[in-house]
């Protein structure tokens, strides 16, 4: 896997089109909030990039969780929708190796943005 060059969340932040979010760049140190100004990584916003570390650990995290629940699901699941019914067959054996392969990248990246927090709170 590549060096991670960037970190970034997005979230709707509660008001009517409204994103709350960051891109964290890695190689220059700095943090990009959503007006689009970069400013460094400094003690006074490391509890955004704190925030942003975190949600993408979450979601990786998340990620991992479904994948591995689709690997081990042995029957087709049934999910009642509008109009009819949703069909998750099981996997095959190639795609069961396709999703433990992305589960393993995940978990690279995951490991990475842990030592990047890990770093971050050593550095500050």
């Amino acid at each position: 896997m590549n060096k991670l060059k960037t970190l970034e969340w997005f979230e709707e932040d509660g008001c009517l089109g409204g994103h709350r979010g960051l891109t964290i760049n890695l190689i220059k140190n700095e943090v990009i909030k959503w007006n689009g100004d970069p400013e460094p990584i400094s003690f006074d916003n490391i509890d955004d990039v704190k925030w942003c570390i975190d949600k993408n650990i979450d979601s990786i995290n998340k990620e991992i969780t479904r994948l591995n629940v689709k690997i081990k699901q042995k029957e087709a699941q049934y999910t009642r929708i509008k109009n009819g019914h949703s069909i998750s067959n099981p996997l095959s054996t190639s795609q069961k190796l396709d999703y433990n392969k992305r589960i393993d990248i995940l978990i690279e990246k995951l490991n990475t943005i842990k030592k990047i927090n890990f770093k971050l709170i050593w550095k500050n």
